[in-house]
């Protein structure tokens, strides 16, 4: 029998495991790069993104913020284009995402 090394020996992962930790830096990569998305938005969109998720209609934040509805309607538009959200339910996955 050859001698065992007196250096222990590294643990090896057993599949479910690097499973999990490929699918754990999959979604590092994707927060990082939704990340990326919200830091393309302008300060404006940025503002109204956060009271959307907030639950606020556009005609409340129109006046919350003091601008027009159609204003607030193109800015959750550039902010669904750039986010790549199909849906309010989307966006506010997103922001949960970037907030943790």
């Amino acid at each position: 029998m050859p001698p065992e090394s007196s250096r222990a020996r590294e643990p090896t992962l057993g599949p479910s495991a690097r499973r999990g930790q490929r699918a754990r830096l999959e979604d590092e990569s994707k927060v990082g790069d939704l990340r990326t998305r919200h830091e393309s938005l302008t300060a404006r969109e940025r503002q109204i993104m956060a009271v959307l998720v907030a639950g606020r209609v556009n005609k409340q934040i129109a006046a919350e913020i003091g601008i027009s509805e159609v204003t607030v309607r193109l800015h959750r538009g550039q902010i669904m284009r750039k986010l790549h959200a199909s849906s309010l339910a989307d966006l506010i996955r997103i922001s949960d995402k970037i907030k943790s």
